[in-house]
């Protein structure tokens, strides 16, 4: 039987780690090693992680590593709408609790998040997704468009778009894709 004082100091360390400044997200592996956690007490480490995800203190990203749900703050959550070039916008859910406790993004400034195409995951058009918003600005590179001057006025009066990466889908928007499978030797399309 597993003793209630070690797995609270279990979760302590764990929520330690987590919140310091340098934390970037870890796996379980991961997270053992930087805990230096002996093999025999990572079932105890499972568990620790089991439950702060099941209480909402923790999050599960991609891959299998855990962050911080609030104090990360650049985690919101929209619904995707892809451009033909194949670059995307998140349109971020105002009244969704987590994006309006976040602390990096202010939902009054910024309300859409330009997503490149090398960024959108699996997503698809219409999808609610879970987006990791790194750069609270325009993107560097439309200052250098002229075509995109006139939007880039519009959108720095708007207060956004910020620049993110999607971390999973929440919701699919369609739950039949219709389409063609190609099979090659080593890809499909």
């Amino acid at each position: 039987m597993m003793n209630t004082d070690d797995d609270q100091e279990m979760e302590a360390r764990l929520l330690r780690l987590m919140r310091s400044p340098k934390y970037r997200p870890l796996n379980k592996s991961e997270l053992a090693r930087a805990l230096e956690v002996a093999p025999k007490e990572r079932a105890r480490l499972r568990g620790a992680i089991g439950l702060l995800e099941a209480r909402g203190e923790i999050a599960r990203l991609k891959r299998g590593r855990y962050q911080m749900r609030g104090d990360a703050g650049d985690l919101m959550a929209g619904t995707i709408r892809f451009t033909p070039r194949g670059g995307a916008f998140v349109i971020l859910d105002e009244a969704d609790a987590e994006n309006a406790r976040s602390r990096k993004v202010d939902l009054g400034k910024v309300v859409r998040v330009f997503v490149p195409d090398r960024a959108t995951g699996t997503a698809l058009h219409g999808d609610r997704v879970q987006v990791r918003v790194a750069q609270a600005q325009p993107p560097k590179w439309w200052k250098h468009v002229a075509s995109k001057r006139e939007m880039l006025a519009q959108i720095e009066a708007e207060g956004g778009p910020a620049e993110g990466r999607v971390i999973k889908v929440l919701e699919r928007a369609n739950a039949e894709i219709v389409g063609t499978f190609y099979r090659r030797e080593n890809s499909a399309t």
